[in-house]
């Protein structure tokens, strides 16, 4: 019986690693995904929308949303916030 519960500790011992290490991972992915997130916010500040920056081009910001999925905003009606936002300087 002794033998049954050491094995039994051995297996629940080596799935909280387990599980502790997929913690660990998936709390870098959110780290990632968060690097990836904008947010347009208007000028009056009134309104933002957050998102993931899938492109900016002729001066337009196209996200992905979680709320509205793929959207297009003109960058004139927004400030953006975010390590990804394009340099306008």
């Amino acid at each position: 019986m002794l033998k049954s519960m050491k094995a039994n500790l051995s297996v629940a011992a080596i799935a909280f690693g387990c599980a502790a290490g997929l913690l660990a991972i998936n709390a870098n992915a959110v780290t990632a995904a968060e690097l990836q997130t904008i947010v347009l916010q208007t000028h009056d500040g009134q309104s933002s929308i957050s998102g993931e920056l899938i492109r900016y081009e002729n001066n337009i910001y196209i996200l992905l949303t979680e709320e509205m999925g793929r959207v297009q905003i003109h960058a004139d009606t927004v400030v953006c916030h975010g390590a990804l936002c394009p340099d306008h300087g």
